[in-house]
This record gives C-alpha cells, structure tokens and sequence, in this order.
C-alpha cells in the first residue's frame, strides 16, 4: 500500500507513528524498547512548527507511559493523538492529564486488534497519520469532555465516498497479489480490480492462488468453511455409496 506510515519510512508531513505496545517487544524488554520508540519519533524530522505523533498503546497501560508521553512535548509544544487499544467488554479507562485536550485525546478501540485481528488496525493508522484527518480528530477531541472518544471502526468503510471505496479495495487488492494484476471491468457493485476474482475465466497464473493468509482471521474463517464442506462431500458420497 503507497503512502504508508512507518517509523522506518515516515512520509513527510503525516503524524510520526509511535508503536508503545507491550505486545510490540519481548515482555522482558517493553519498557526499555518503548523509551526507545519515542527517541526515535522524536528524532524523526518533521515541518517547521508542526509536531504531530499518533501513538498506538495498550489502554491499560497510558497512566503508567506518562512520562513517555511528556517525553513527546519534550522539544515543544506537540499535538498526539492516542489508539488506546482495550479489550471487548472493559468499561473504564485511566489516562494521565498530558492526553487531555487541546493537544491530545484519546481514541478507545474496543474492537479486537490484537493478535491474528492486529493487521485490520493499519488502515486506521494510515488514515488518522495524514495531517488533515489528524488535525480533525484531535480538534473533535478537543470538543469531547475528557477528550476521550469510543469510535466504530469496524464500519468505518460505510462513511467512504465511493472513490475512497474503490481505491480501498484497489490497495488491498494489490497487497494480496501485486501491483501487476490485470484490470477487467467492473461487476455489479464489485470493483473492476476484484472482478477477476469473481469471474470463471481467472488467469491460469493466478489459478489456485491463496488470495487470503491462513493466519488471519479472514483466512482461517475460509480454512474451517472449506474443511466443512470436504467433510460434507466426503459425508454425502459415503450415504449414496453401498453402506448408506
């Protein structure tokens, strides 16, 4: 996907993307390698008078990253806006004051992103790490008692023009199989890039191809579906056989 945001390869201009989950380093050594990520956020260069950072932490851990988070302000005066990555059904969230509004809130995502649900977060921080998105939410942050919000990421796509719609489902397309596939017209409401997929008549070289990981969730959903149904076949050939 072009324009993606990383502390390796950041793109000028966008929010410097801090990663200060414990998941994200050995246990033994979260602490140390999270002190580490913000040094290095904050050597990141970034536009005369704009200090933008989108951090992503675990939601039951920003009280004790406070002085991290002070760390970030530590050159000047900086705008953050926090993923506070939770569980399904926590219902209390503790913040330091440095993630109060006007320079910071705090977005609360209840939805499963972590483990084989941790891929479906990128989209969210590629779009929250361009200056116009940041400055919107922070500034609707601000808005917000506390300056803490819950959104719904999960329905995200139905607010998307359909051009935004269309170039969502281009990049993944091209994350799954390259940028090289071929481009037939569209079907129905499906875009032309997908169609293939969709068609009889797919490419002998992308024949057989496995268009979903079997560690993602998506993708060990299609395993057990396909395992279901050769146990159904296998079911139904022995019934209209001699022993059934």
């Amino acid at each position: 996907m072009k324009n993606r945001t990383t502390l390796d390869q950041p793109v000028p201009g966008h929010a410097v993307l801090v990663d200060l989950r414990a998941g994200a380093y050995a246990p033994r050594h979260a602490d140390a390698d999270a002190e580490a990520a913000v040094h290095r956020a904050l050597d990141t260069p970034q536009p005369d008078g704009e200090r933008r950072f989108l951090v992503v932490d675990d939601a039951d851990r920003l009280v004790a990253h406070q002085l991290l988070y002070e760390r970030l302000s530590s050159y000047g005066p900086a705008q953050i806006v926090c993923l506070a990555i939770g569980a399904p059904g926590e219902r209390t969230l503790r913040r330091s004051l440095t993630l109060g509004p006007p320079a910071a809130g705090v977005l609360w995502l209840l939805d499963d992103f972590r483990g084989a649900g941790a891929g479906a977060l990128r989209p969210l921080v590629d779009v929250l790490a361009t200056p116009e998105v940041f400055d919107a939410v922070l500034g609707r942050l601000g808005r917000i008692v506390y300056g803490v919000a819950v959104p719904s990421v999960r329905v995200l796509e139905h607010d998307l023009t359909d051009e935004a719609r269309e170039r969502a489902w281009r990049q993944a397309l091209e994350a799954l199989a390259g940028p090289d596939v071929p481009t037939p017209a569209s079907i129905g409401q499906v875009p032309g890039e997908l169609a293939l997929l969709l068609d009889e008549s797919v490419p002998r070289s992308l024949a057989g191809h496995a268009w979903l990981p079997g560690n993602g969730r998506a993708g060990s959903q299609l395993s057990a579906c396909e395992d279901a149904l050769d146990e159904v076949i296998e079911d139904h050939a022995r019934v209209r056989g001699p022993a059934g």
